[in-house]
């Protein structure tokens, strides 16, 4: 063989092992980035179907506890629907007495606002 044609050969190979070598890295690269995004798609399947089971064990409680309370109200319709209330709490018949007691609040040297001899002071 000529000198050409090896180095031809050679050229053609180290092309070939080059390109090779470039797919492997993209394919690494690609495969990278789309692990965490697979991950990441398990994770939310988990968490969702774990958030349905939950909603449907709340479900079915409340659909139990309508279902007593359907029951209490048949109850009640076929005893005639009496039900009896409970007594309303009396209001008073008088009002209070008037609290007309004055306190003495030592001001000092708190800050004052207005005057300071107001007959009224806020606190």
């Amino acid at each position: 063989m000529s000198e050409q044609v090896k180095n031809t050969f050679l050229a053609i190979a180290v092309g070939i092992i080059t390109g090779v070598g470039l797919l492997v890295g993209i394919a690494t690269v690609v495969t990278n980035a789309l692990v965490p995004l697979t991950v990441r798609g398990q994770v939310l399947a988990e968490s969702t179907a774990r958030m349905e089971r939950q909603l449907t064990q709340r479900i079915d409680t409340m659909d139990s506890k309508i279902d007593a309370l359907d029951k209490k109200l048949d109850t009640v319709r076929l005893a005639g629907g009496n039900m009896q209330r409970p007594p309303m709490p009396s209001m008073p018949t008088q009002p209070p007495p008037e609290d007309n007691t004055v306190y003495e609040i030592p001001v000092g040297d708190s800050y004052v606002l207005g005057n300071p001899n107001a007959p009224v002071t806020i606190v």
